[in-house]
């Protein structure tokens, strides 16, 4: 029996390293089971450049459109990569991904240009910071005069003590038998004292109420406050001009306030404290809560003010210069009343001139035909109404008719403890028994009769 050179007993040797067949064997490619793919169909897969690439790597590269796009195209080849001196057992030697797994870089946005900003923008800009600190101005405004009118508001006296606070002088009449008025008598030690006879509303001539406020206050029904915003913006002005308060552009209800609210150091002061608590007490005088109304203001004011001549309140004054009483004064006579107050030194009709005292009354009427009190045509009558009119100080204290009766009715006075209320309150009225017609031709005949004895030496 022969011997089978493959069976396990006898192996068969391998063929030497050299062997043609065994050469031819191994590099038969083998191949791939079902469902493996090779390398160049793996993702990412860049093949090695071939011998004399670069030549045409170069023309391939001048024909491609120059592009800001860094990324690989399908035509571009990246560089050989040494695999024995970059991978190290399978990793890369220099810390590098591998090249199939490297991201592309990312192109960079061209950044815009810079664009100057528009006029628009500018005036925006500008408006919101202009309204921003008017903002800021207005409210920071408002928060510090509310802090400085609860401050001063705190100091101010009570508005509701005004009746109290009225001039508490007053003068005595005394009158004859038929109510004719003699003499009146004043405070001989009180310098500030005058004339004074409180009246009623209903007491006092319509033409003095219209020609007061048209010369004083023109708005004093208008408004519900107690100043007056147009004559307050012009004495602001002419503070700021002339750097000094020199128009007052006070309201009936603010020279209320200050001639009797206010101390008599504080009323002659010129300053912006004393404004501001004038206007608070005028206010105050006029608001929700004050038991006055304007015709109650219109009233103390009416009986308050100077007239000139010691004469003060509009009775003392109808009395002083037209021997009447108030209620009876007509247009004339209540224009040019309502024209003194303002300046009683300079506009007095005793002693000043009379161009003077008309150019004044002149303007009183005017500012009734304004103000829709009166028609035009009734300012040159009143006018000429007053041309003929003489004025002539009045007596005080002094009668000349009976003086030594008038001495006795005061020796009688003061036996009767009613002197103390001469000169204060309302005021006394005396009537007594002197009838002044037969007392004036008495001292006519008594005058004669002298003047006849005057050569017998007697």
């Amino acid at each position: 029996m022969s011997e089978n050179p493959s069976s396990p007993q006898n192996p068969v040797p391998p063929p030497p390293d050299d062997d043609p067949e065994r050469t031819r064997l191994i590099r038969k490619p083998l191949r791939r089971p079902a469902g493996t793919t090779t390398p160049s169909q793996r993702p990412g897969y860049v093949p090695a450049p071939k011998k004399g690439g670069d030549e045409r790597q170069r023309t391939t590269d001048d024909k491609k459109p120059k592009t800001d796009d860094r990324r690989p195209t399908t035509g571009d080849r990246l560089p050989a990569v040494n695999r024995q001196s970059s991978m190290v057992n399978g990793q890369s030697s220099d810390n590098r991904p591998p090249v199939a797994n490297r991201q592309s870089p990312v192109p960079r946005r061209p950044s815009p240009p810079s664009r100057r900003p528009s006029r628009f923008s500018k005036a925006a800009r500008v408006f919101f910071l202009v309204s921003l600190a008017m903002f800021t101005l207005f409210f920071g405004a408002i928060a510090l005069g509310a802090a400085a009118y609860i401050s001063i508001s705190s100091e101010l006296p009570d508005p509701k003590t005004l009746a109290e606070r009225q001039s508490q002088f007053a003068s005595t009449k005394i009158y004859d038998r038929n109510n004719n008025l003699i003499v009146e008598l004043t405070d001989p030690n009180d310098a500030a004292a005058g004339r004074r006879t409180r009246v009623k509303m209903s007491q006092i001539s319509d033409f003095v109420k219209q020609a007061t406020i048209a010369t004083e206050d023109p708005n004093f029904y208008k408004y519900n406050v107690g100043f007056d915003p147009i004559a307050i913006g012009r004495a602001l002005y002419y503070a700021y001009t002339e750097r000094e308060f020199v128009s007052g552009g006070s309201t009936i209800t603010q020279q209320v306030a200050r001639n009797l609210l206010l101390t008599a150091q504080e009323r002659t002061q010129r300053s912006f404290n004393r404004k501001v608590r004038e206007i608070m007490l005028a206010n105050a005088l006029v608001g929700p809560n004050s038991p006055y109304t304007r015709d109650d203001i219109l009233e103390v004011y009416l009986n308050e003010i100077n007239y000139g001549n010691l004469a003060y309140g509009i009775e003392a004054a109808a009395q002083t210069y037209f021997n009447k009483p108030a209620k009876d004064l007509s247009l004339a006579e209540a224009s040019l009343l309502a024209g003194i107050p303002q300046l009683p030194t300079r506009w007095d009709p005793v002693g000043n001139k009379k161009d003077l005292i008309q150019n004044r009354q002149r303007v009183v009427l005017q500012q009734m035909v304004k103000a829709g009190f009166i028609p035009t045509d009734k300012v040159q009558p009143a006018m000429t109404e007053m041309d003929a009119k003489e004025f002539k100080p009045p007596a005080t204290n002094f009668s000349p008719i009976a003086p030594h009766f008038m001495t006795y009715v005061k020796q009688s006075l003061a036996a009767k403890g009613l002197d103390g209320s001469l000169y204060r309150g309302e005021g006394l009225r005396i009537y007594t028994t002197l009838d002044q017609n037969i007392q004036k031709m008495a001292e006519q005949v008594i005058k004669e009769q002298v003047e006849k004895l005057k050569d017998k030496n007697v």
